[in-house]
């Protein structure tokens, strides 16, 4: 949640920004059992919209100063951006915050060195942003964030729609790595991305009514990126909490589920024996799987 603490003067009647900016605070949510409640609870960092950005009639003089910011305009798309005119033409897109701290304002001259890096931290920003979006749908390990950041890194081609309302095929580049290392960083840095917060929520959540051996949870949170020390310590934890999955218990949902698909086909000496194949290759004890498939009253 984001509360505006006050904006006394973000645009001047030039339309270039002021010294003051929107302050926010930002309010996480309580615990729960369920660590993707909590997650999704959790602090936000988007920038509020902007109210309105008034506009500045163009003016032919602009063109000759193709350095100069000419005009500070509200994003069609995303109404939290700002976009940055230079010499009449747009230049590139920056956050409300990205503006504010680089003294972005009308008639301010920019270096080459100026604009290239405010174009990059333009990238930033909406990469940052689209991967903000990403990780709170969800706690995400750190692996799965550097799967997420390796496709953005990928050049592609995308469709859309031109003004006009006809299909249109343009090429993009990927993001460029320094970028992404940066996006990483910040995310890791504010708390988003978190091995141990992923294992809580994985294992609380995975395959609830199917069920799920703690080998297998454990061979699938490897191949997330987690450690097996921390996947191990988490359930201990989980267990002592009360909150562990029972291998038993995971067990006899999965012969039930059987069950209920293969009524009838159950009572043979051969249909028991495949069961206790399968269970074993979820992940389950031998002997525990063969007990568990005996004390079934359908087998019997």
């Amino acid at each position: 949640m984001i509360e505006t603490l006050g904006i006394d003067e973000v645009i001047g009647e030039s339309g270039s920004f002021g010294h003051e900016v929107a302050s926010t605070r930002r309010h996480g949510g309580g615990a729960s059992r369920s660590q993707a409640a909590a997650f999704r609870e959790s602090p936000q960092e988007p920038s509020p919209p902007i109210a309105s950005i008034p506009k500045r009639r163009y003016n032919p003089m602009d063109r000759m100063f193709p350095r100069r910011v000419t005009a500070l305009r509200a994003g069609v798309k995303d109404k939290t951006r700002v976009n940055v005119y230079m010499g009449g033409k747009y230049a590139f897109s920056l956050a409300l915050s990205q503006v504010v701290d680089n003294g972005i304002k009308v008639g301010r001259d920019l270096s080459e060195e100026d604009e290239a890096r405010l174009r990059v931290e333009s990238e930033f920003g909406k990469a940052y942003q689209r991967a903000l979006e990403w990780v709170l749908t969800r706690p995400h390990s750190v692996k799965e964030l550097d799967d997420y950041l390796y496709k953005k890194s990928r050049p592609g081609v995308r469709t859309s729609r031109d003004k006009l309302g006809n299909f249109v095929t343009r090429e993009y580049d990927g993001m460029s790595p320094l970028v992404g290392a940066r996006v990483k960083e910040r995310l890791i840095e504010k708390g988003y991305i978190n091995d141990e917060q992923f294992a809580r929520y994985f294992i609380e959540n995975r395959r609830l009514r199917k069920g799920v051996s703690r080998k297998r949870l454990l061979l699938e949170l490897h191949a997330k990126g987690v450690r097996r020390d921390l996947a191990e310590r988490v359930m201990g934890e989980l267990a002592a909490d009360g909150f562990g999955r029972d291998e038993k218990a995971e067990m006899q949902k999965i012969i039930e589920k059987k069950l209920s698909r293969h009524t009838g086909e159950t009572t043979s000496a051969a249909a028991k024996a495949k069961l206790v194949k399968y269970l074993v290759r979820q992940g389950f004890n031998y002997s525990d799987a063969r007990e568990a498939v005996a004390a079934t009253a359908d087998l019997a």
